[in-house]
């Protein structure tokens, strides 16, 4: 039986999967590391994920992994990224293949870099991701259902977008979103 989006009627995306049979399980949200930009923290990232890996902590990708500008990218993206869009691309492939091969990776999101260059070139290069790694693609948004032991948990996760300026209306943004329907968890990106 699949479930529908009561609103337009398309199919809702359920990501359902068993983190433990014991007591705990924990969960990282991964996102915005911006992989190529300037202000990228390569040394936190990578020992993020070596701690995932290390700990079996789950990840969930939330999107803009890579800053992949374009010359249409908003600023001057395209001009101080330190590799090329490809570049980029293989480098996160090569630093979350061992999660992916642990089955630690729970799926990953689209973000606003990738949804440019999508809209620029028709290539989705955070569903190749998905793909190469072989986890769950996700899209913009997604409900997730998490069962720990006899626990379950739903969660709503998106990478999100926003024309806020300020930290007191990004906060607003997310709690619209939050109290919209009944999640025991909203994960949102984006936002500092």
């Amino acid at each position: 039986m699949k479930i529908q989006d009561g609103i337009v009627g398309r199919p809702i995306r359920l990501n359902t999967k068993i983190l433990a049979y014991g007591q705990s399980a924990d969960v990282m949200f991964i996102g915005d590391s911006h992989n190529g930009s300037p202000q990228f923290d390569k040394q936190r990232f990578l020992t993020n994920l070596d701690f995932c890996l290390k700990n079996k902590v789950y990840v969930l990708l939330m999107g803009d992994l890579n800053e992949v500008a374009t010359r249409h990218s908003i600023g001057g993206g395209v001009y101080e990224q330190s590799d090329p869009c490809g570049t980029q691309h293989e480098q996160m492939l090569d630093w979350l293949r061992p999660l992916a091969e642990a089955k630690l990776i729970l799926g990953t999101h689209r973000g606003n870099h990738g949804e440019r260059v999508y809209k620029e070139t028709g290539f989705d290069v955070d569903k190749a991701l998905a793909r190469e790694l072989k986890i769950p693609f996700l899209g913009d948004a997604c409900w997730s259902k998490f069962i720990v032991g006899k626990q379950s948990y739903n969660v709503y996760s998106l990478h999100g977008r926003s024309n806020a300026r300020f930290d007191g209306t990004a906060l607003l943004a997310v709690e619209r979103i939050s109290t919209s329907f009944n999640a025991d968890l909203v994960a949102h990106a984006h936002y500092l």
